[in-house]
């Protein structure tokens, strides 16, 4: 029981320091997952399972909304993660760029405060904290926490 306890108390201390560490989550309460390989930045939003947080694409200048279920609210950011441009309602027949831009988030958030939030906790802090989350060729995801 005391081994259990221990591991247990150890598990939420690392939990809440990485929590204190992401200025995003702190303000906000979004998480950051980035796409990472090429099956998750293909199939992108598709088949991200978790509408109430941000999807961030590193070295994308473009995006676009074919098959898209829902409409996206799309930021563009440079290379230190400041927003440059927002794309208000991406929806399933569009595509947007922007030359400048270094990277892209891609959030379903329909609240307008939260994503104002989200909009002031980029231009302060940038791009602090990301998640990695992968998907397999065969629509398995992982997300490694």
């Amino acid at each position: 029981m005391y081994v259990f306890s221990y591991w247990l108390s150890f598990g939420i201390s690392i939990m809440a320091r990485f929590l204190a560490s992401d200025p995003l989550w702190i303000q906000t309460g979004v998480r950051l997952y980035q796409a990472q390989g090429m099956w998750a930045r293909l199939y992108g939003w598709h088949v991200f399972t978790y509408p109430q947080h941000a999807l961030y694409f590193a070295h994308c200048r473009a995006v676009q909304g074919i098959g898209l279920k829902q409409p996206l609210w799309v930021v563009f950011v440079d290379r230190e993660g400041r927003p440059l441009r927002t794309w208000q309602r991406l929806q399933f027949v569009c595509s947007c760029w922007d030359k400048r831009a270094h990277g892209v988030i891609e959030t379903a958030i329909s609240n307008t405060k939260k994503r104002h939030q989200l909009w002031m906790a980029l231009a302060q802090h940038g791009i602090a904290q990301t998640i990695p989350w992968r998907v397999n060729c065969f629509g398995q995801r992982r997300c490694d926490k």
